[in-house]
């Protein structure tokens, strides 16, 4: 009797690790993918695929909002352009957002960097 509670009692803890660590690891593997998705964005933006800088906007939104999908996830993904780099550069962002599973909250990755205008 005594052995069967105490394996009753390592299991259960060994359950809510494992359910821990599942959700953890799914986490971290949306964010993985979000910064891949983020990161080609801002090559395409540093080679020139979407065309010259704009001026930016006050709020430095750069077009629409895109719709996209972090792994099974809707998302969206934003270009920002900003004029306060230093020495006439403009400060550009990429910005990805989306709602986890079971979360309530978004969850956003945002990477930042500074081009020269042509």
């Amino acid at each position: 009797m005594i052995s069967i509670m105490l394996l009753a009692i390592i299991m259960t803890g060994g359950m809510a690790f494992y359910n821990y660590s599942n959700s953890y690891l799914k986490a971290a593997t949306y964010k993985r993918v979000a910064a891949y998705i983020a990161n080609s964005k801002m090559e395409e933006i540093r080679q020139g695929v979407d065309g010259p800088l704009p001026n930016p906007a006050p709020e430095g939104l750069w077009g629409e909002l895109a719709d996209i999908t972090v792994r099974t996830i809707p998302g969206k993904l934003g270009r920002y352009v900003y004029d306060d780099g230093p020495g006439g550069l403009k400060r550009v962002e990429v910005e990805v957002t989306w709602t986890q599973p079971g979360g309530s909250s978004p969850t956003a990755i945002r990477l930042s960097t500074y081009i020269r205008p042509e």
